[in-house]
């Protein structure tokens, strides 16, 4: 069974086009198999991750890197915390990426789906105001740490969309 959630918050604030548009971008995510997908991706990258954490964890190569002479196992597993750290965050843009291209993939589908764009912009602003998102963030900020589009690309993307641009 499939289910999407809406908090009393939500349909409380906003009227009911929005609240339609919100649930079609919801089903966009479902419909595209954008769980799906992420869920695989998150898998695979998990896999790798526990293969080279075990392969690392084997040997003594992060005590010799430190130079620590007589380390423990949790020694090791610290260590390999704190260089997993590093090495991931470079890979941190990508995955964030794909998250914002889903987002926009659902703006997208939650507008052909209601055949209207104002009910999300609307909502987004709502949204917005209530979390007291950034309106203007730097784009490398967006880059490293945004899941979702800024608020006004997703509105500027969503009104082209009603213009059919």
């Amino acid at each position: 069974m499939k289910r999407i959630i809406l908090f009393d918050t939500l349909i409380e604030k906003m009227n009911r086009d929005e609240v339609l548009s919100v649930i079609a971008h919801e089903a966009g995510h479902w419909k595209r198999r954008h769980i799906l997908k992420q869920l695989f991706l998150m898998e695979v990258i998990a896999l790798v991750v526990m293969y080279i954490a075990f392969r690392i964890l084997q040997g003594d190569h992060l005590l010799n890197l430190f130079a620590i002479k007589s380390g423990t196992f949790f020694a090791k597993i610290v260590l390999l915390s704190f260089i997993g750290s590093i090495v991931s965050f470079p890979g941190s843009p990508l995955l964030l990426y794909l998250s914002r291209r889903y987002e926009k993939e659902a703006d997208r589908f939650s507008c052909e789906l209601t055949r209207r764009s104002d009910g999300m912009i609307r909502a987004l602003v709502k949204l917005s105001k209530d979390n007291l998102s950034n309106l203007h963030p730097h784009p490398l900020y967006v880059v490293f740490h945004y899941s979702h589009p800024p608020v006004l690309e997703r509105i500027r993307i969503i009104a082209g969309l009603l213009q059919g641009k």
